[in-house]
């Protein structure tokens, strides 16, 4: 039995059809037709409001899935067939409804969730109140629910018709949505969804994105009676201990492994976020969850604020990976934005950009020294298992999340340049003996040895604070000394480029060019800030062949191009004499680095005119600046000189260059990437040795 709603539909539709019979009217004596304006039904509304607020089976479940929260429910059951299409069933053992609440819940623009009419200080999930009405007109959706000490009550809406609410037989509390028929009143929307499983992967993602700003909440999914996924509720005390644990849940111990703890406040502004470190990243952004109150959200300049914290230590489209949690007042954010509500407006963007900026370079260099392990590598040789027995990693994260940022930059410090507790004392132990190793080196013996880079390495100087680190306590008669460092001995040179070393933790893979071009790169960059690149004059002066447009270029940034420590004079109209070079190039290498500073100007002036110098008159006086460089500009050249400067691939190094290049490489800022993003080591631990050889 339907309600009076289709006695008044049915009059609103005669009226239209009245108005619309009146479509030919005269002007100036001719007939023309004109197009009629009338009322639509309201059936076609409630269709077209389900079209902004539903867009495939996965915005069904979010909008379900966050009424049961906002229920209070601890439990969420979803239970799918055809990816969500034929069946979508969620349930919950919530607060539940009375009768005459079921009643309304269907309607449009009802809900529970509003505080009177204040739109500004939204503390729930759902608000709009158009996520039922919308899912029932275009679905058959049935809504069983309980209310503690009152009569279960049942009701059924088929394409916006509702049924008479009745008794249900539902006996425990909560509330049971079931959905069938998605969109089989809007026939042209189920052609665009995708297949089965396309969708089901969807629903999944959606449930985890969810799940993981609830870490209180049990959530399961079945699909044909298969579980898809079970994320059992956390037990735990601590909000982001439990959060953290969450995440585990949803994007492996292998991400916790390899990513650092961020937990800050700025003024009424709160961030706690995991973020992977550098090397450890995807080729995608589905593993970037942004949350601002617990709401899952979706925000570009947000997401593209983070990947400009993470800046040149990333590969070009690769994309970090990070969960990161925004709290903020609800009157600084508007909820109100978009139907889906996976868009949110802020008062002020622009101190939260700033702000999230801060704190992810902040984070990022504190962990600078940190590189992936390999264990997500070997994932697709031998598949990897959280190891339950391993060290609580959550808490520790936790622990140092509490720090303050000198403290925990301190702490990393001292954690990435202290040898294991057991090869210390054993080392301690050959110290005190009175059979020294006739071939004893100590480590200042070494360390004297080596304080400047050999020929192929320009030496890497480094400031008080960090020198400090180095001296240590733990001298040994012989060279296993150096398994007390974090890169540890160096034991041979592989296809001339890749150093094999071996530390008390298990086997370290370094690429000699990308580490040293790495450390070249951060000390340019300091030079060119204090102006001070080490320059070599060229006792013959070196001709180089540009064409008209380089010419013009290097003579309007002739002075800029001079802090990077070339300068040059004009000779003719296609040639330039090239006096002064940077110390750390070979000449070769220089002539090519003209060339590719051409480039990256033209780059960001590219329209030089190729006759603008033609008819000018060239003087033999050192080029003048014109112009600005931006920061961007200068690190690509910078970065570009670096790359020039390394040792090549093919060059064989020495054991001696090899374990300097290591110990400057622990030493070294950002040494974990290249200036490219791409990993300048790789650690493989005795763990993933053992599991390659199967040993486990």
């Amino acid at each position: 039995m339907y309600n009076s709603e289709t006695k008044q539909e049915t009059r609103a539709e005669t009226a239209d059809r009245t108005a619309s019979d009146k479509s030919l009217v005269t002007q100036d004596g001719e007939q023309i037709e004109q197009a009629q304006i009338k009322r639509l039904t309201q059936k076609t509304i409630n269709r077209i409001s389900a079209g902004e607020v539903l867009e495939r089976p996965a915005a069904a479940v979010k909008e379900l899935i966050e009424n049961a929260l906002d229920a209070n429910a601890s439990r969420i059951r979803v239970t799918l067939r055809h990816g969500g299409k034929s069946l979508i069933r969620v349930q919950d053992n919530g607060n539940g409804m009375s009768k005459d609440n079921l009643t309304l819940a269907t309607e449009r623009h009802a809900t529970s969730k509003l505080k009177g009419d204040d739109l500004s200080n939204i503390n729930t999930f759902g608000f709009r109140g158009e996520a039922l009405a919308a899912i029932a007109a275009v679905s058959r959706m049935s809504i069983k629910t309980k209310q503690k000490n009152l009569c279960p009550a049942e009701i059924f809406v088929e394409g916006g018709w509702m049924g008479e609410c009745k008794i249900s037989e539902q006996q425990a509390k909560g509330t049971t949505v079931e959905v069938q028929d998605l969109f089989f009143a809007t026939p042209a929307r189920l052609r665009f969804l995708r297949g089965d499983l396309y969708e089901s992967a969807l629903v999944i993602a959606q449930i985890e994105r969810t799940a993981m700003a609830n870490p209180f909440v049990e959530f399961e999914c079945f699909e044909e009676k298969r579980k898809k996924l079970s994320l059992p509720a956390v037990q735990e005390n601590i909000d982001f201990i439990a959060t953290q644990k969450r995440v585990e849940q949803i994007l492996g111990i292998q991400f916790i492994e390899n990513a650092f703890p961020i937990s800050t406040q700025h003024q009424r502004m709160r961030i706690r976020a995991l973020c992977a470190l550098p090397t450890y990243n995807t080729n995608r952004s589905a593993k970037q969850f942004l949350f601002v109150n617990n709401r899952p959200i979706q925000d570009k300049s947000l997401s593209g604020t983070i990947r400009v914290a993470y800046g040149d230590a990333i590969p070009a489209r690769r994309f970090p990976i990070f969960a990161i949690f925004i709290e903020i007042p609800h009157r600084e954010v508007d909820v109100n934005v978009h139907p889906s509500k996976t868009e949110v407006r802020f008062r002020d963007p622009q101190a939260l950009r700033l702000f999230i900026l801060s704190t992810i370079k902040r984070g990022l260099d504190n962990n600078a020294r940190r590189a992936a392990n390999a264990a997500y590598r070997l994932a697709s040789i031998n598949q990897i298992e959280p190891n339950n027995d391993k060290q609580n990693i959550i808490g520790n994260v936790q622990k140092e999340s509490l720090q303050n940022n000198d403290d925990y930059k301190i702490k990393q410090q001292r954690a990435f340049t202290k040898p294991p507790k057991a090869l210390k004392e054993r080392i301690q132990t050959k110290l005190h003996s009175n059979q020294p190793s006739s071939t004893a080196v100590t480590y200042n013996e070494y360390h004297e040895k080596n304080t400047q880079y050999p020929s192929t390495l320009p030496a890497e100087q480094e400031d008080a604070t960090q020198e400090k680190n180095y001296s240590p306590e733990f001298k040994a008669p012989d060279s296993s000394w150096a398994m007390g460092y974090p890169l540890g001995d160096a034991k041979a040179c592989l296809h001339k480029n890749y150093i094999v070393a071996q530390n008390a933790e298990g086997l370290i893979l370094v690429d000699s060019h990308a580490a040293h071009e790495r450390l070249l790169y951060e000390k340019l960059k300091r030079d060119y800030a204090a102006k001070n690149i080490p320059i070599q004059k060229l006792l013959i002066p070196e001709i180089v062949a540009l064409t008209v447009s380089d010419l013009q270029i290097l003579q309007e940034q002739g002075e800029l191009v001079k802090n990077f420590g070339f300068l040059f004079e004009l000779f003719d109209e296609k040639n330039a004499s090239l006096r002064e070079i940077p110390a750390l190039l070979k000449t070769s290498s220089a002539v090519k680095m003209v060339g590719d500073i051409c480039s990256l100007l033209r780059e960001e002036q590219p329209n030089v005119s190729e006759n603008k110098i033609k008819n000018e008159t060239l003087i033999s006086t050192p080029i003048s600046a014109t112009s600005l460089l931006s920061q961007s500009l200068i690190d690509k050249i910078l970065s570009r000189l670096a790359c020039h400067a390394a040792v090549r691939s093919s060059q064989t190094l020495s054991i001696d260059e090899m374990n300097t290049l290591l110990r400057n490489l622990e030493k070294g800022y950002k040494s974990a990437q290249c200036n490219h993003g791409r990993p300048t080591y790789i650690l493989l631990s005795l763990k993933d040795l053992e599991k390659l050889f199967e040993r486990d």
